[in-house]
């Protein structure tokens, strides 16, 4: 089952124990060159890096593991795995044999990870029992037109061979088709090719056949997928279950598998990566990769249509286990709290504290923009802002206030979201997905006004040849009219390092000054205490889009206005027990005068919050003279429901329910009495559902803050509750 390393040991252990299964499902890990090599030549293998701990922590929980050694590994991960130094000089070609790429590749393999993964072989009494070379390199490359790309594979796999000897098997995996095998593999003994995904486990068979040496090719495939990835602003992963696939492969075609995933993860601080072939072909991956797998993120079981994913799982598993392979008991959920609302009590403008987040100018007098990669590792994640002091010359052709000549980025050159400041007040944002070159008129701009551009890394595209040029920053031309800006160009980088956080210029949210900041991008810190650290999940609703750091540990991104990610996971292991305070630092990239407060939830709400169908249990009927039955709203939330007291009040001839907010996504069935019928009516909450009259008084901030819409539908009294489902 694949797995995340980047795990605290205590969180991991608890993982590896629920994936722990028979023999032909095992656990398998991605190893990143950018968690280990982030800045060249400095190679990081302590805390949740440490690769041996990892393995050894399998080992302990009597796991096997497929190592999957990169040096590209995918996994939706940030550049796929590779490290953003590599283009320190400008695009290079990677994933062949070319200089200087390859020899990167060999000083990482070669010189640290061939030698680490060595004394935990199996035949050296350890259990890593296959090693990958590359990763679906079918789907890049093509060994069998291009000369170097042979060479590329060759080489890796000579040097595995080389480095870790012969009792260990080295294997390729691409498309389960002999196309991706072609492109990305080579025929016979020197490695055991495989296939992923295996829709046809026939076409599978056949291809593995035609690649691996005879009577060398026990069918395997090596990402059997339990659900799949989600981008921001997507309704959601696939939740379909794998578990009939599954069963398929084990029984009629005798198979191995590896679940895709196994175990839900996250993509903690900057490493979520994109899909995509560049410019407007954009999708940033979202936070969490739960992924719908059997396990989910936080450790619970992943559902399909009411079935639960983890039991149907371990049912097929079972029924194809040798009578000495005994299914362990399942482990216990890790405890987890709804700590409630907390409350922000200090506030610190970004582009006001500059001198602290980023106290030298990366580079300065520059006659253009340069890209991220050119500028060290503190512009290599998180953001960069760009700056320049408009003269006269700059705005000639415009109208004097500026707002008549709208500000540009050329073509391409957005990476990836721009928000555009005039002397501190925020003109507009530009996204290199939906309006990359669209025009932002600079209002109030004159000569001496100091323009400003916050521009922030999404992550790198992850897979195919997207990955070739996505340097980020603005690699394009600045433009007012039709004018270049050019000269004058100052730049900083802003790695947003929570070391730096305690020396941000900190004010009470009701003075002045941080009302001022409350306008544009701004730090919020808040701090609650636990009696027992346990899991919880950060609720970001009311607020737009940033960043969160719990006791300086990088959550993640969030995008409440995009989706469907609202909650960020917190683990318990990264909080405080008693009475050490834990310490919560959000950074707001927008308006954040909406309010002040955050929830911490019991549960993740990882789905669309609105729009999404009612579900109707047509074995719970209407009570009689009841105006609201609650009914289930499937097996992961049914313990969170709770019987609301009937408090509906009249307007006209309908009749609405108030709910608190977090009651959210609560699926109802309500009967109400009408005059000569009786109507259901299906329920989708949201939020709070206010009385119309305390609605009308609300200011427009509020309405669009902190009231959110609620979906509802009158059923015909002809239809049966079933139906109506």
């Amino acid at each position: 089952m694949c797995l995340s390393q980047s795990l605290s040991p205590k969180i991991l252990s608890s993982s590896l124990c629920l994936c722990d299964a028979p023999h032909r499902a095992q656990s398998a890990d991605r190893v990143r060159l950018v968690q280990h090599e982030a800045v060249e030549g400095q190679f990081n293998f302590e805390g949740d890096r440490d690769l041996s701990k990892f393995l050894a922590t399998a080992q302990k929980v009597g796991l096997l593991v497929v190592l999957r050694a990169g040096p590209y590994m995918c996994g939706e991960w940030e550049f796929g795995g590779l490290p953003a130094w590599i283009f320190k000089n400008g695009s290079i070609p990677i994933r062949t044999y070319s200089q200087p790429y390859i020899s990167y590749v060999d000083k990482w393999w070669q010189g640290q990870l061939l030698p680490l993964i060595k004394p935990h072989l199996y035949s050296a009494g350890g259990n890593v029992v296959m090693v990958q070379c590359e990763n679906e390199y079918g789907s890049y490359g093509d060994v069998s037109k291009h000369p170097t790309d042979m060479q590329y594979m060759v080489h890796l796999i000579d040097m595995a061979r080389k480095a870790l000897g012969e009792d260990v098997i080295l294997f390729t995996t691409d498309g389960g088709d002999e196309g991706f095998m072609t492109r990305g593999s080579i025929k016979g003994s020197s490695v055991y090719t495989v296939g992923d995904g295996c829709g046809s486990p026939q076409t599978c068979v056949d291809a593995q056949k035609a690649f691996n040496a005879p009577g060398q090719s026990p069918f395997m495939c090596s990402e059997c997928y339990t659900g799949w990835l989600t981008h921001w602003g997507e309704a959601g992963a696939n939740t379909s279950s794998s578990a009939p696939h599954v069963d398929s492969i084990l029984g009629k075609f005798g198979g191995s598998i590896s679940l895709y995933m196994g175990h839900g993860g996250t993509n903690w601080g900057f490493f979520s990566g994109a899909n995509g072939g560049g410019g407007t072909s954009f999708q940033p991956h979202i936070t969490s990769y739960d992924y719908d797998s059997p396990v989910s993120e936080a450790g619970e079981h992943g559902y399909h249509g009411g079935t639960d994913k983890f039991a149907a799982m371990k049912a097929v598993m079972t029924k194809y286990a040798s009578p000495d392979e005994a299914i362990p008991p399942e482990p216990p959920l890790p405890p987890r709290t709804a700590y409630g609302d907390v409350k922000m009590t200090l506030v610190a403008p970004l582009l006001g504290n500059l001198k602290v987040l980023a106290p030298t100018a990366a580079a300065t007098g520059t006659a253009a923009t340069p890209a991220a990669e050119t500028l060290g590792p503190a512009c290599h994640y998180g953001m960069m802002l760009y700056s320049k002091t408009l003269t006269a010359s700059d705005l000639a052709g415009s109208s004097d206030s500026g707002a008549a000549a709208g500000l540009t980025i050329s073509a391409g050159g957005l990476r990836d979201r721009a928000q555009i400041f005039v002397d501190g007040v925020e003109m507009g944002t530009l996204y290199r997905v939906s309006n990359p070159t669209a025009a932002i008129a600079l209002s109030g701009a004159k000569a001496g006004s100091v323009l400003q551009l916050l521009v922030e890394n999404m992550g790198r595209i992850n897979f195919s040849h997207g990955m070739d040029d996505d340097r980020k920053g603005i690699t394009g031309q600045v433009m007012l009219g039709a004018k270049p800006l050019t000269g004058g160009w100052t730049t900083h980088c802003l790695p947003l390092d929570a070391h730096s956080f305690s020396e941000l210029e900190w004010k009470p949210p009701s003075s002045s000054a941080a009302a001022a900041a409350a306008a544009g991008p701004a730090f919020y810190k808040a701090e609650f205490s636990t009696a027992t650290a346990t899991d919880t999940f950060l609720a970001m609703h009311g607020w737009t889009k940033g960043i969160a750091w719990v006791n300086g540990f990088n959550l993640g991104r969030y995008w409440e206005t995009k989706g469907p990610q609202h909650t960020l996971y917190i683990p318990g292991p990264r909080l405080n027990n008693g009475t050490t305070k834990n310490e919560l630092i959000v950074l707001e990239l927008h308006d954040s005068s909406v309010g002040l407060n955050f929830s911490l939830r019991g549960e993740p709400e990882l789905r669309p919050s609105s729009g999404a169908a009612a579900g109707c249990d047509p074995t719970v009927g209407a009570k009689a003279g009841a105006h609201v039955a609650m009914v289930a709203s499937g097996p992961k939330l049914a313990h969170q429901q709770q019987w609301i007291k009937k408090r509906a009040f009249a307007r006209g001839a309908r009749s609405f329910v108030p709910i608190h907010p977090r009651s959210f996504v609560r699926r109802l069935c309500a009967a109400l009495p009408f005059p000569g019928t009786e109507r259901f009516v299906a329920l989708c909450v949201v939020g709070l559902l206010l009385q119309r009259t305390r609605l009308a008084r609300a200011s427009s901030r509020s309405r669009s803050r902190q009231c959110r819409p609620f979906a509802w539908r009158w059923r015909p009294a002809a239809r049966t509750q079933a139906q109506a489902a």
